[in-house]
């Protein structure tokens, strides 16, 4: 979804609606919530274990990429300075330029990083108080957000634009997934009926989005402080309820399972590169358009996602969870 929004460039029609897919950065919140939504409810967690794993899962392919974006972005004064803080993940501590200097896609990664953060402490509220503790996190962050969009302004890179990068007030889209876990990994028989009205229900939030989006542009969401607030949860919302569906029909079904895991684990990969064949078009003046330039610029990625995947992200991600075992065992009673 991501890849094809910037890739909207390329083709000739319908490219405002294209560029609704942006939307998919949130779906991928809602799935990373999902995803951890099993050990924030469930597990008691070692920090170390969980901390070794995520940044050799994480880290490696994040700075392969980035020293490509380094070497082919055009020259600033100030580029120096945005790497070493891309290196740390905090280029959506300033402005919107230096969040998307090398790329685009890079400011959501620092979000997702406060959520891993974040997750060991989800893990004491809920050994504390309870599965509550994350009723309240997720109703405390929209009232924060709702505040936040208040205050924001566009014309300036004030503290209200920044925190909309962050955590504090992205958590909603995040929290929607941890609850979809809790939601979906409830063992029953769930009526054809009953799935149908909820694959309806996230159906129609979506395209409600779409046509307000489509109608009104960014510029509508903006002046609007109930959409400029919540636009991208409620589009989180629309895809939390078709995934619902889809995760009852795809558990059922190893086929469908074993096509799921294959893609997603390209995914990070597409996800960092895509925006650099565009820039590598630029330089080497390959000046194509329409279908042709994006079936290619699409091509060359997937192949950047899968040679990587193999050769970093795969080795680097096991020797993690070595490094990871490793470490647990020794805190371990004997």
């Amino acid at each position: 979804m991501v890849l094809t929004c910037h890739y909207s460039h390329f083709l000739e029609s319908h490219k405002y609606i294209l560029k609704f897919l942006w939307t998919g950065v949130f779906l991928f919140f809602v799935i990373s919530g999902y995803v951890f939504g099993k050990l924030i409810l469930t597990k008691t967690n070692n920090w170390r274990k969980y901390a070794i794993k995520r940044f050799y899962r994480i880290y490696p392919l994040y700075i392969v990429s980035l020293f490509c974006y380094y070497l082919i972005s055009h020259t600033d004064q100030r580029r120096t300075i945005y790497f070493l803080k891309h290196l740390f993940f905090l280029n959506t501590t300033s402005s919107v330029k230096e969040a998307f200097y090398f790329n685009p896609a890079y400011w959501s990664l620092p979000v997702e990083v406060e959520f891993y953060i974040l997750i060991p402490f989800l893990i004491f509220l809920r050994k504390k108080i309870g599965i509550k503790a994350i009723y309240i996190c997720f109703f405390v962050s929209i009232i924060a957000k709702y505040m936040i969009a208040y205050y924001s302004d566009r014309s300036t890179d004030n503290i209200f634009n920044i925190l909309n990068f962050h955590i504090i007030a992205m958590f909603p889209e995040f929290g929607i997934g941890i609850l979809l876990y809790q939601f979906s990994s409830v063992k029953k028989n769930d009526s054809n009926i009953f799935l149908s009205v909820i694959f309806a229900t996230g159906c129609m939030v979506i395209i409600a989005c779409v046509s307000f989006f489509v109608s009104y542009g960014d510029e509508g969401i903006y002046n609007n402080i109930l959409m400029r607030a919540f636009f991208t949860t409620f589009c989180s919302l629309g895809y939390a309820f078709i995934m619902f569906v889809a995760l009852k029909r795809i558990e059922c079904n190893r086929f469908y399972s074993n096509i799921c895991y294959k893609i997603g684990m390209t995914s990070y990969g597409l996800y960092l590169f895509h925006n650099l064949i565009p820039k590598i078009f630029e330089r080497l003046d390959i000046s194509i358009n329409g279908i042709k330039a994006y079936v290619l610029a699409s091509a060359c990625t997937l192949l950047i996602a899968v040679f990587l995947n193999k050769y970093v992200e795969m080795p680097f991600r096991n020797y993690g969870r070595t490094i990871a075992d490793r470490q647990f065992s020794k805190t371990q009673p004997v």
